[in-house]
């Protein structure tokens, strides 16, 4: 009986063992690659939105709000636009109006 049970430790112990092994050689770096992967795509997003944001300050309008509920001023200066085109200077009343 004991020959058994220590047979069936051993099995437990080395069951244990390659799974171990196996997260820690394969499923562990395959998730921090991923997370790497993962962390580089937004700090490039955050790149973007910097850049956005440079352009409006260069262009010499505040961006629009796109926070809060109904239509953004994102939406009302597309419509504004639309409706207004092509006439540039109505165009930039528009964008003067809803940027704040």
């Amino acid at each position: 009986m004991s020959e058994t049970l220590a047979r069936s430790l051993i099995r437990l112990i080395v069951t244990v063992g390659i799974i171990a092994a196996i997260y820690f050689f394969l499923v562990r770096p395959i998730l921090d690659t991923t997370n790497d992967t993962i962390d580089r795509a937004f700090d490039s997003v955050g790149g973007v939105e910097s850049s956005i944001d440079n352009a409006f300050d260069d262009a010499g309008v505040n961006p629009p709000n796109l926070s809060g509920t109904g239509k953004t001023d994102a939406e009302r200066v597309l419509a504004c636009v639309q409706r207004v085109q092509p006439d540039a200077s109505k165009m930039q009343r528009c964008a003067e109006r809803f940027t704040k």
